[in-house]
């Protein structure tokens, strides 16, 4: 809580500030600032299996703000709110049930970038979230192959 992290280099070499692997819960990330480099992500997982997971009031600035791929194992009951990213991707999320999204804010700071990239995710909810794109070229929400996802702006 309250801590900053940063990368004076800009190095461009993947680093992410907070990598999860493994079984976790319970873990809550709250009113943290979060910067990098161009490839890195702030929060990142691969191969976590997440339980009751909460990012909130937080500030992302570089590549990417949170990037969660668990390739085979279900994230479920995460929450993620109130939280804003000047990034180049938002929000990328695989495997989760039982996700609420809300109340977020997502400036892309590149033509292509993507404010939510959301796959193979069930019982998803995306409320009150704000997604400002840089051209009409970059992508709001993108979903692939997620069911029972309830959708408000």
């Amino acid at each position: 809580m309250n801590l900053t992290f940063t990368d004076f280099q800009n190095s461009p070499n993947l680093k992410n500030r907070i990598l999860f692997n493994g079984n976790c819960s319970n873990v809550k990330i709250i009113t943290n600032k979060i910067t990098g480099g161009v490839t890195d992500a702030g929060i990142a997982s691969s191969g976590a299996e997440m339980n009751g997971l909460e990012i909130g009031g937080n500030t992302f600035s570089l590549y990417r703000g949170i990037h969660m791929q668990e390739p085979g194992v279900y994230s479920v009951n995460t929450k993620i709110h109130d939280n804003n990213f000047v990034s180049n991707y938002g929000i990328s999320l695989y495997r989760h049930n039982s996700m609420t999204i809300e109340k977020n804010v997502i400036s892309l700071t590149i033509p292509v970038g993507t404010g939510m990239y959301i796959g193979d995710c069930v019982n998803l909810k995306i409320f009150y979230n704000t997604v400002k794109c840089y051209s009409s070229s970059s992508g709001d929400v993108a979903f692939r192959n997620s069911t029972r996802c309830k959708f408000k702006k």
